[in-house]
């Protein structure tokens, strides 16, 4: 079970570092390229849109066929396609290899998160989940000032050959331990609704992307409804097949959709402030590349050391408590930055960031 955590943990550790490192990247790929922020950004927002709408994709395909395979799979097209945007000749081809780093991801991490909860004894799921929990947290916030280094001394490239250093290691573990998990038989597979999925999530990817540009509000009430109609008409299919890619009758159980929503929110509250405090501080003007990454220590720092005690605690008093306590700090450390905005102090920042990864390491087992 160690070994499967560890497996799991460096797969997981891919998304978050590539979702993160490349932002400060941009303005040489834009420079190179001769690109506008509208096309460049869709190296951020393409690979999570992908990232998001396969996800359910790649574990239905692992429930049906087995786990192991698609790990090792994955973690292997990770790297070719690293390799891939390392090489890219214009924007376009390194879309396309964003694209498919984010498919890769997408086979990686439910189906090494699932191998790790059906592997892991009961008493000790806590502190798995925590590991890996505390492995995200350290991709995400080194992303900003690792990418900054390499860009700085060996140009945007380099950002794509450091994934390399966790697909190995990965791959000859996952090799040498993980174990093949079950399968199950379902009905005929859902390839309309895994269409309609990342339909629906580009084009309201797409929406956004268009707000305060120079885009008639025509297209943009049309592209919006456009993206709804898809949205019902994917429900709708769902809810009336009997082996959906995405299941929407989950949310029916309380504790399900809870979880969820814990999920997504403090994940969106920790992309934003690893993606927006890098961009403030740089406004200011009162930091450097190595600066910035010291300040956003105190997110990750916090949030290392508290993942793996957040898991014991799961082991020893159950999920709600530390849950909810972890939301609720993390909700008490972003509320100064969010209430102070561009005029936070840096002390005041850095005690919030502190706080908010305690809340986001207690949390995420």
């Amino acid at each position: 079970p160690t070994f499967v955590v560890l497996t799991a943990a460096l797969g997981t550790m891919l998304a978050p570092l590539n979702s993160t490192m490349i932002a400060v990247a941009l303005p040489e790929i834009m420079a190179e390229f001769d690109a506008g922020i509208g096309h460049a950004g869709w190296l951020v927002t393409g690979y999570l849109v992908a990232m998001a709408s396969l996800q359910p994709l790649g574990g239905k395909i692992g429930d049906r066929f087995g786990r192991r395979p698609l790990v090792l799979g994955g973690l292997a097209f990770f790297g070719a396609a690293s390799l891939g945007a390392s090489a890219a000749p214009n924007l376009w081809v390194l879309l396309l290899f964003r694209m498919l780093q984010a498919a890769a991801g997408a086979l990686i991490i439910p189906n090494g998160v699932a191998l790790a909860r059906q592997f892991l004894p009961e008493g000790h799921r806590g502190r798995g989940f925590g590991l890996i929990g505390a492995a995200v947290g350290i991709a995400a916030a080194s992303g900003p000032p690792l990418g900054g280094l390499l860009v700085e001394t060996a140009g945007w490239r380099s950002i794509f050959y450091v994934n390399l250093l966790a697909v190995a290691p990965a791959l000859l573990l996952g090799w040498r331990w993980l174990p093949a998990g079950r399968r199950s038989e379902g009905s005929r597979f859902d390839i309309p609704g895994a269409i309609m999925l990342p339909a629906a999530l580009v084009g309201a990817a797409g929406v956004l992307m268009t707000v305060g540009r120079d885009v008639g509000a025509t297209v943009q009430l049309g592209a919006g409804l456009a993206s709804v109609a898809v949205a019902v008409v994917f429900i709708r299919r769902e809810l009336g097949h009997l082996d959906p890619v995405f299941q929407p009758r989950l949310f029916r159980n309380r504790g399900f959709a809870a979880a969820s929503g814990g999920v997504a929110l403090s994940n969106m509250a920790m992309y934003t402030l690893l993606l927006s405090v890098p961009l403030l501080l740089a406004e200011r003007g009162e930091s450097s590349s190595l600066e910035v990454g010291l300040v956003l220590t105190a997110l990750s720092a916090s949030m290392i050391v508290l993942a793996p005690f957040g898991g014991l605690l799961v082991d020893k008093v159950g999920r709600r408590v530390p849950a909810v306590v972890g939301l609720a700090m993390l909700a008490l450390g972003t509320a100064p930055i969010a209430l102070a905005g561009a005029g936070v102090t840096l002390s005041t920042l850095v005690a919030s960031l502190a706080v908010a990864g305690i809340g986001l390491g207690g949390a995420g087992a």
